[in-house]
């Protein structure tokens, strides 16, 4: 009976068993090897990524790779190659006293003697310590002429003074770099030196170089300090001048001065035209002369009047070298000497004491001076004293 109570409750029961809802859980992961993951099943069955669209990003990365690269090699090139860098590495390689750095940024303008504007001449010119006493070059401005053309206004300090120049730069087309880009050679221009020079001047010479003409009025050279030489001959010594010829005309003026060599041959010439004494002469100096017996001479002695005697002697008081001027005159050759002399007559042991002027006429040859003197040492009395000694 209970099993009928308990089928019968069950059949008139009003409560509804329904069956459990939903409710969603989080996967749980296997544990054992080798099963597969949950959510990155869930991914994988996603769309699946766009291969074009990866292949077009990896090749525009390339190319802004390569553009960059472009860009910054076309910035180093632009500044290997320009007009502004033609002119600093000419002069830093002045500065170094480099013949070829120099050589290879400028071209040289001619002047009137090629020999001055050879590498030579550059190496010469390097030798004068202010051509690379060079410092704080720098580009003030660079103004286009035309397409192969250009000026560059520089600043620097050149041997200490502060200068500021202008330089015409071309472009070198013989000279191209990756295809597009030129080198440019700045034009140096050539400065005059005017010269001043004496009488027959010896052979002029710059930074050791000889001009073609062997007396010019003017020199032409590359712009710079030059060292120009008057070279030794006959009348005048070896002379230079340190020319400042960068910014200006130069100027290089030798004195008239006769050289020590000359002055000495000269000396010698006058000394041995003085002592110069003929067989027939009566007025030789230092010769002392005696009258024949019951003979005896006369004299009109300027400031002492009337004198005779039957002894004389004619002589010098000191060097009349001494003080002496000389000068080069235009004729080849040839140079004149004035100075002033001292003498004496002793006449029958009493003494009359003169001044006076000489005067020669030098002439070069064979290595020395002949002289032609006239002299008047005897026309005036001596009145530093009474006459007599």
């Amino acid at each position: 009976m209970a099993s009928d109570e308990v089928g019968s409750a069950g059949a008139d029961s009003e409560i509804d068993l329904l069956s459990p809802a939903f409710e969603p859980h989080e996967l749980l992961r296997p544990v054992f090897p080798g099963a597969p993951d949950p959510v990155a099943d869930r991914v994988s069955k996603g769309r699946p990524p766009n291969r074009w669209l990866l292949i077009a990003i990896g090749v525009l990365l390339a190319i802004l790779a390569v553009d960059g690269a472009g860009i910054a090699a076309n910035a180093a090139l632009s500044s290997l190659y320009n007009p502004g860098r033609a002119v600093t590495d000419y002069f830093a390689a002045q500065s170094r006293g480099s013949v070829g750095g120099m050589m290879a940024n400028a071209t040289f303008l001619p002047g009137a003697d090629p020999a001055f504007f050879s590498s030579s001449a550059v190496a010469a010119m390097m030798a004068v310590p202010q051509n690379r006493d060079l410092k704080d070059v720098h580009i003030i401005s660079i103004q286009s002429i035309d397409y192969s053309t250009e000026t560059v206004n520089v600043s620097m300090t050149w041997a200490g003074t502060s200068r500021r120049q202008a330089y015409t730069v071309r472009r070198d087309n013989s000279r191209v770099h990756e295809l597009i880009y030129h080198s440019w050679r700045v034009d140096i221009p050539f400065a005059t030196v005017q010269l001043a020079l004496p009488n027959q001047p010896g052979a002029m010479a710059v930074d050791n170089i000889n001009t073609a003409s062997p007396d010019p009025d003017s020199i032409q050279v590359i712009q710079g300090y030059h060292e120009v030489t008057m070279i030794a001959n006959f009348a005048y010594d070896t002379s230079t001048r340190l020319i400042d010829a960068v910014g200006y005309p130069g100027m290089a003026s030798f004195q008239s001065t006769v050289g020590s060599i000359a002055a000495y041959h000269a000396s010698k010439a006058v000394t041995l035209a003085f002592s110069a004494c003929g067989s027939a002469d009566d007025t030789c100096l230092e010769h002392t002369y005696s009258a024949r017996p019951g003979y005896y001479w006369s004299w009109e002695l300027p400031g002492y009047g009337h004198v005779e005697g039957t002894t004389y002697r004619y002589a010098l008081v000191g060097d009349p070298t001494v003080g002496m001027i000389l000068k080069v005159t235009t004729q080849p050759g040839i140079v004149t000497a004035i100075g002033s002399c001292a003498s004496t007559i002793t006449i029958n042991a009493r003494v009359y004491k003169f001044r006076g002027d000489w005067t020669a006429k030098l002439t070069w040859s064979s290595g020395d001076f002949t002289a032609e003197l006239s002299d008047y040492c005897f026309d005036v009395r001596d009145d530093s004293g009474t006459g007599t000694v």
